[in-house]
């Protein structure tokens, strides 16, 4: 937190702002496999985004925090490398709107913050509807290995 705070909060006026989507997760995006190659390889691209039910304006770096986040813990519950799926991911995300220096600099921390967020809210959620504990715990373990793992990537200043 003291992280994301001195490095992330105090330079959010240097960051770049749009409207995002706020929940860019495997279950909003819509992929179609694209023809081309010889045939063995699978290519997938994006054809379309659903659900725009969080979409605000914020920082865009916490839009491709977002998105990376859902893409490492699925990865992690899919027994994949989580840094490739998420360089996969920025890559593609890139094609689009490519991040400034500044944003790639923080995006770990991001990433890490955007897991804290989610083990928090997970834990309160827990005790406001005991009932769903299982839903809420679904993605809880995967979570906190990229948690675990993603502080590792974090510049050290």
């Amino acid at each position: 937190m003291a992280k994301f705070e001195e490095e992330v909060l105090t330079k959010l006026s240097s960051l770049r702002k749009g409207l995002i989507h706020g929940d860019a997760n495997t279950s909003n995006i819509i992929m179609q496999q694209l023809l081309g190659g010889d045939g063995m390889d699978q290519c997938w691209g994006v054809c379309g985004v659903i659900d725009f039910g969080d979409s605000h304006c914020s920082y865009c770096v916490f839009e491709v925090a977002i998105m990376l986040t859902y893409l490492m813990v699925k990865a992690v519950k899919c027994n994949c490398d989580m840094f490739t799926v998420a360089e996969y991911g920025l890559k593609g995300y890139q094609t689009v709107l490519p991040l400034g220096d500044k944003e790639k600099d923080i995006l770990y921390i991001v990433i890490a913050q955007r897991c804290v967020q989610s083990l928090s809210s997970a834990s309160k959620e827990i005790c406001d509807q005991p009932e769903n504990t299982d839903y809420i715990m679904m993605d809880f373990s995967a979570v906190k290995t990229v948690l675990l793992n993603v502080k590792d990537r974090i510049k050290l200043v």
